[in-house]
């Protein structure tokens, strides 16, 4: 019987890794066969080494980066009744009906699918203990974002097939995903490929399948129960594993279902020897099962990836399995609090909301309640107190604004200076433009006194000369006698002080000037002088 499940996958990566790459789980047993890998193919434009990197270049081509989701897992199992372990071509050919029921039931996606059948354990204790064989199964990795637009068809109520269209670069949707869809195109292809009916193999094994909630009851009451068993299973799958999601993938491959809800929460759903199908929530299994719980059993094995915080009873620097070389001699503590101080002192954040994808550029995430950093090995998660009282993100968030705050107060300081400086720097020029302007306005009296003297001389005509005028003018006893000798100038206030002035002439001489002038004019006398007299 071929039993499929479908689950998101948590870390694309880390799952190719783990149906790839891993140690088959039964190496060094005597009954194993030692191979991780038996079969392995893609679909789409891809290739197995490459497809997680071609699923994420895909989903950036068509702007579907920010994503909750890269790939969903899906798992398919048989029977021994349907495919001897021992038999490889039975092997080949549940890879081959594995591949089509993927194309089938995902089209236009990118798929990976690796056959293996490396799951046989052994089970009891001592002279009970014996080894159980494997099944073939097939991990089907599909990415979430299209390659190319495709046709896909859904069985509605009353058996009425519905087709829709999906374009390139469309993601995985609910009707897409859903499981029953998913087991109903299984039925179909085993029917096509290996010619009988899957469904009805699959109640033919399980007669026991219609066993009432009160028969369980009653179980239970009489000291029988399916818990111990389960447990025994998971366990095996905890052993198995180094994460969250490769538990998740090696209890697939027994037939278990582990449901994640949340960040924390996990349930089961499983079928035991009789067929029956049980689910139950991890808590009522026991704390071992919860997800805290077996990424702590994890840690005890070397496990590394997806610590959370209800899982950390003391900081991560105690625990000495989770470190990486890359950070040898410090804790991801350590890393969590360099990326956190190099955002507050990084001047391109200036809001809250340049921190909060500044964060997510440096792989790091602060909350009220969880701490994490992504390291090349996976997230690793921690309690807030765990950093210090100045790394919660209230803190954070208030340093990153007061150094914000002191560049401001900074930059308007400088700007203030440079102000000052310019307007000391206009004051002095406009003093010295007004000073300026104020010689100017001097100058053109000047020569408004220049041309005056000019006019007069031209006035007074050829019959008298500034000889007479000069004595004239010695004659009222104002002591310009330097004129009656030959008209020469006294040397004014400007020329003993050595400063030019236009013309060579000095302003007192040229006013002392055309006061004579006017004075020796006919009928302008001492008595009659209005102009530059005493």
């Amino acid at each position: 019987m071929a039993v499929t499940v479908l689950s998101p996958a948590g870390d694309a990566r880390a799952l190719d890794d783990y149906i790839s790459s891993h140690a088959a789980k039964d190496a060094g047993e005597a009954h194993g066969f030692g191979t991780r890998v038996e079969y392995v193919s893609t679909r789409g434009n891809t290739s197995p080494e490459t497809f997680v990197a071609d699923v994420i270049r895909n989903q950036q081509a068509h702007g579907k980066s920010d994503l909750k989701h890269t790939t969903w897992h899906m798992v398919i199992s048989w029977s021994n009744e349907e495919a001897a372990i021992d038999d490889e071509v039975a092997g080949a050919e549940c890879h081959r009906v594995s591949m089509a029921i993927a194309e089938r039931a995902f089209p236009g996606r990118m798929v990976k699918g690796v056959t293996q059948r490396d799951n046989g354990r052994w089970e009891g204790e001592g002279a009970d203990r014996q080894w159980v064989p494997g099944k073939w199964h097939t991990h089907v990795q599909i990415a979430h974002v299209s390659e190319r637009s495709a046709e896909v068809s859904f069985a509605g109520k009353g058996g009425v097939v519905r087709t829709r269209r999906y374009r390139a670069g469309r993601a995985v949707d609910g009707s897409m995903r859903n499981i029953a869809r998913v087991r109903a195109i299984t039925d179909e292809v085993v029917l096509e490929k290996l010619g009988y009916d899957n469904r009805a193999y699959v109640r033919a094994c399980r007669p026991t399948a219609e066993v009432t909630r009160e028969d369980v009851s009653q179980r239970v009451r009489v000291g029988y129960s399916t818990h111990d068993q389960i447990r025994e299973r998971l366990d095996a799958a905890v052993a198995g594993s180094r994460d969250w999601d490769e538990y998740v993938a090696h209890a697939a491959t027994d037939d278990i279902e582990v449901k994640t809800h949340g960040k924390s929460g996990a349930s089961y759903a499983w079928r035991d020897d009789e067929g029956t199908e049980h689910k139950a929530r991890a808590r009522k299994l026991g704390n071992a099962y919860t997800r805290a719980g077996v990424e702590e059993r994890q840690l005890g094995h070397g496990g590394h990836a997806g610590v959370t915080a209800s899982a950390r009873t003391k900081p991560i620097d105690d625990a000495a399995a989770v470190r990486h070389p890359e950070y040898a001699g410090a804790t991801f503590e350590d890393a969590m609090r360099e990326r956190l101080d190099a955002l507050v002192d990084d001047p391109a954040v200036s809001s809250r909301v340049d921190l909060a994808v500044g964060m997510a550029e440096r792989g790091v995430a602060l909350g009220g309640d969880e701490a994490a950093v992504m390291t090349p090995q996976g997230r690793v998660a921690c309690a807030p107190e765990h950093l210090g009282g100045e790394y919660t993100l209230v803190r954070v968030m208030g340093r990153s604004e007061r150094e914000k705050e002191k560049e401001r107060i900074n930059d308007n300081r400088s700007a203030d200076r440079g102000d000052a400086r310019r307007g000391s720097e206009g004051s002095t020029a406009a003093r010295r433009a007004a000073q300026s302007a104020q010689r100017l306005r001097a100058l053109e009296h000047i020569e408004r006194l220049q041309r005056d003297e000019r006019s007069a001389s031209t006035d007074r005509g050829p019959g008298r000369d500034r000889g007479s005028t000069a004595r004239d003018v010695g004659a009222d006893g104002r002591g310009a006698g330097a004129g009656a000798r030959g008209g020469q100038e006294r040397p004014s206030p400007e020329r003993e002080t050595g400063r030019s002035v236009p013309g060579g002439k000095g302003l007192v001489s040229s006013l002392e000037r055309a006061a004579v002038r006017r004075r020796a004019e006919p009928g302008r006398g001492r008595d009659g002088d209005h102009g530059y007299g005493d």
